[in-house]
């Protein structure tokens, strides 16, 4: 049905619940369903799975519709996705529903490349449909509320930020290496600490221990602003 035709997730807001789907529920997009079937003011259509016994009992447990695929979820109709599939088929499994309109909110990173991240923002950009990233360290309550300091116009000025985020090796998300796994986060808020001022000079050393991405990785940001220097020292580690 042309876009033009159809109602928006505004629109339907409005008057009706919020008709959403999850396509992958592994270890995050499990969450993704739970949350959803918990909103008051969301309908949880249905849940895709490349596993189908796992769709089925995550279908079962949120009471809900396990699908075959992306296109038969769609045609079931939903205002928004989350889509939480592993990242290098993100672009297979979120192009339908944001050529056909429908919101997504895809697990970081959006794409394992730059291309296929404009490649993505393409059809979003077209259908005038919202395409958002899951960097839910943005809504962590310390940034939040570093955020609202600087709204209402006291100065945050950082000079050294040092962050470490170690997790255990999980065998998930191994299509890419563990900045873009787990730093992204990191970097991320950092950028968004900063204003927005991207780094002068980077330095940064990782190391492949499981397979052909890196596992562990250090970066060193150095910022130049009007406000002064600042240096950022990143850690992360799946090992």
């Amino acid at each position: 049905m042309p876009r033009d035709q159809k109602q928006t997730a505004h629109d339907r807001a409005a008057c009706e619940k919020i008709r959403c789907g999850v396509v992958g529920v592994g270890r995050m997009g499990r969450h993704h369903a739970r949350v959803y079937s918990e909103m008051s003011d969301v309908e949880l259509i249905g849940v895709v799975d490349a596993d189908a016994e796992r769709a089925e009992s995550n279908a079962e447990a949120r009471n809900c519709r396990a699908f075959a695929c992306e296109r038969d979820l769609l045609d079931a109709g939903v205002d928004a996705v989350s889509i939480a599939v592993p990242t290098t088929a993100h672009m297979k499994s979120a192009r339908p529903f944001l050529e056909a309109g429908v919101a997504c909110l895809i697990e970081k990173p959006l794409a394992p490349d730059t291309d296929t991240a404009w490649a993505l923002k393409e059809p979003a950009d077209q259908n005038g449909v919202c395409l958002m990233v899951g960097h839910i360290e943005r809504f962590n309550p310390v940034i939040r509320a570093m955020q609202k300091l600087r709204a209402e116009g006291h100065e945050v000025t950082p000079r050294f930020i040092e962050v470490h985020r170690v997790s255990p090796m999980t065998f998930r998300s191994i299509d890419v290496g563990v900045v873009m796994d787990m730093m992204i986060h990191d970097i991320d808020v950092v950028l968004n600490l900063m204003g927005g001022a991207e780094p002068v000079e980077i330095h940064a050393s990782g190391v492949a221990v499981v397979g052909e991405h890196e596992d562990i990785c250090n970066t060193r940001l150095r910022f130049e602003t009007e406000n002064g220097p600042c240096v950022a020292n990143i850690s992360a580690s799946r090992l």
